[in-house]
């Protein structure tokens, strides 16, 4: 299985190259120090696995994703390696896309290849890297990827109006007043949403700012445009109250 490192820090592509070679013998390894060189990679030899440093010398990786994706020339996986915050990692979390943030250890890659190729029929890749992709040229109307157990959903995050924790899942709650209940906690749903508005008020929920009607500061309570009532823990009412004094 062709694998193609695009990374311009030679000490970077030379670790990445050893762990691999290391761990995956059946991978077959190329290398590109910027886009140029992997766009003519990629279409000569068709590499399965991308290996993709975010920002190269040329441009970025993702408007090279877009480039040979539009191509439609053959099926391929991503892992992303970026030393972007926190704030631009946020692009790969709505996706569900599998990235490493620099400065990563062995392991971190090793787990990264292992889920790629652990996952590789899965159905739902195509919308994951449809849903990067738009939302790289639609910011302001930003999609999630959401998985249940039995569907896949592709939701705008404009119409999440909160998020409540059940043990490991969490329920979406959407304005059309229909919910999904996913399996992810709800800690990873706020690492998701929280650079789009969205406040953890409490232990077991997630709100969006923007359905927020008032804050009845005496019983700690938040009230929404739909009407329900999110109570407001102790330890979050900090955050809340110096959300209101931005404004």
């Amino acid at each position: 299985m062709k694998t193609l490192i695009v990374e311009d820090e030679v000490s970077s592509a030379l670790m990445m190259e050893k762990i691999l070679s290391d761990n995956f013998p059946e991978l077959t390894l190329l290398k590109a120090e910027n886009l140029k060189v992997a766009t003519e990679k990629f279409r000569k030899f068709e590499p399965k696995i991308l290996l993709l440093d975010v920002n190269l010398p040329d441009g970025n990786s993702i408007d090279f994703l877009k480039e040979i994706y539009t191509e439609n020339t053959h099926s391929f996986k991503v892992v992303f390696i970026t030393a972007f915050s926190k704030y631009a990692v946020a692009a790969f979390q709505f996706s569900a896309l599998d990235f490493i943030l620099k400065p990563f250890t062995p392991n971190q890659l090793i787990e990264s290849i292992q889920k790629v190729l652990q996952r590789w029929e899965e159905d739902s890749y195509k919308l994951q890297l449809e849903t990067l992709l738009y939302n790289q040229q639609e910011p302001q109307k930003r999609k999630i990827v959401l998985k249940t157990q039995e569907d896949i959903y592709v939701v705008n995050v404009a119409d999440i109006i909160r998020a409540e924790a059940h043990n490991n899942y969490t329920t979406i709650y959407r304005y059309s007043g229909d919910s999904i209940l996913v399996s992810q906690s709800l800690k990873k749903i706020e690492n998701q949403l929280s650079f789009s508005g969205f406040i953890r008020v409490h232990q077991s929920h997630l709100v969006n700012t923007n359905y927020i009607k008032k804050f009845q500061k005496k019983i700690n309570n938040l009230v929404l445009t739909s009407e329900e009532d999110i109570p407001v823990s102790i330890a979050k009412r900090t955050v809340l109250l110096d959300f209101f004094n931005k404004f």
